[in-house]
């Protein structure tokens, strides 16, 4: 397993994403890389929010009992909560490998397993949410440097694919781009779909 420290690193640049690139990690230790931040980082998020809860319970002279109930419901909640966001993180990270080791397979045939591409991509993505989840911790500040850091991955994405394949920066952007692309085309279309049936079902 990666360190927490070496993940850290490789985010800030002071370890080159080509290390991760050209590493063979399977796609095993790469969830393992990237379940172990996301733990922590979503044990501290929870924390905070339990932590609020109560304070805002108190302050706002909400009933002991009600306050209990209401935290028992917050802990259920993000006890449900927390693994099917693993589930919906590793499926989204893994179905953006594949569509970029599909579209690598148009500029480099030998480019060994997806399996392995998508372990070392999770890996990259495990410093990245680790960045962004600590960032999370900090109200407004934390949550505006957050989206820079989202915005951040792309330029490492970008780095990452380029060395993992060897192509040129051409070649690199249209292989990152056209999952992104797509990403947003589908957030739209759902976008659009909930739209349609909420202006509809007030319509009605």
């Amino acid at each position: 397993m990666i360190k927490l420290k070496t993940l850290l690193n490789t985010f800030l640049g002071k370890r080159s994403v080509e290390s991760i690139a050209n590493d063979n990690i399977s796609l095993k230790d790469g969830l393992l890389n990237f379940a172990v931040p996301y733990l922590i980082v979503m044990i501290l998020l929870s924390v905070e929010v339990i932590i609020f809860r109560i304070v805002s319970g108190l302050v706002g002279g909400e009933d002991l009992v009600a306050l209990l109930i209401g935290l028992i419901i917050l802990v259920i909640g993000l006890l449900v909560a927390i693994p099917l966001m693993f589930i919906t993180q590793i499926i989204f990270v893994y179905v953006l490998g594949a569509i970029m080791f599909l579209v690598g397979g148009l500029y480099r045939k030998e480019r060994g397993s997806m399996n392995d591409f998508n372990g070392a991509l999770l890996t990259l993505f495990a410093s990245v949410f680790l960045v962004v989840g600590l960032l999370w911790l900090i109200p407004v500040v934390g949550w505006i440097a957050a989206f820079v850091a989202k915005i951040y991955a792309i330029v490492l994405i970008y780095n990452f694919v380029r060395a993992r394949f060897n192509l040129s920066d051409s070649q690199s952007a249209i292989i990152v781009l056209i999952p992104v692309d797509l990403l947003m085309a589908f957030v739209l279309i759902i976008a659009t779909a909930v739209s349609f049936l909420l202006i509809g079902s007030r319509v009605l």
